[in-house]
């Protein structure tokens, strides 16, 4: 993906940043924090590439602001992790964490609108609450993100769910068709 800005040796924390890709070329840390502004748009996404580890500090969070008018339920944040991820004690995320290796989630801390997957390693908890439900009330883009004919616009995906759901109605809708509309 076209990166947007690299912030290598930034730390998130106090940080807002509008939608799109940002790049740490080895980690990335969070203290205090991070405000994801979407500008009132309501397909915001934000994209992190780190190159090796993401660590937050206690209490530290992630939070939406100036959402669009569907109140964040299109927004997609993703955490792409070179090696492991760490959430310390009580921090409040947001978005979905693929690590290479593992993800610790320390005591209270929590995820909405997302989810903690590592590919080669565990994924350890420790009385903590992951939510695919965003903090305003709806599911999010949590399917994932995808390019347009242009190449460099990226478009949310709907969640795996919402597709079945869409084919089961539409294979009611062809059956129901066949049953009272046959051609003989």
């Amino acid at each position: 993906m076209p990166v947007n800005s690299n912030l290598t040796g930034t730390d998130l924390g106090g940080l807002t940043l509008a939608s799109g890709v940002y790049k740490f070329n080895s980690s990335a840390q969070l203290t205090g924090t991070l405000t994801l502004d979407a500008q009132h748009n309501n397909n915001a996404f934000w994209v992190f590439q780190i190159g090796s580890t993401l660590t937050t500090a206690p209490g530290s969070s992630v939070v939406l602001s100036n959402l669009g008018t569907n109140d964040g339920r299109d927004d997609g944040v993703y955490w792409q992790v070179g090696s492991s991820a760490t959430l310390d004690t009580t921090t409040a995320f947001e978005g979905n964490i693929l690590a290479l290796a593992s993800i610790t989630l320390n005591t209270g801390a929590t995820i909405a609108n997302g989810r903690a997957l590592a590919r080669n390693g565990a994924v350890t908890l420790d009385d903590n609450v992951i939510s695919i439900i965003c903090p305003n009330g709806g599911p999010g883009y949590s399917g994932g993100l995808t390019y347009d004919t242009d190449g460099t616009t990226v478009v949310p995906v709907p969640l795996p769910g919402a597709l079945l759901l869409f084919v089961s109605g539409m294979g009611s809708v062809f059956a129901f068709g066949r049953r009272f509309f046959s051609v003989s």
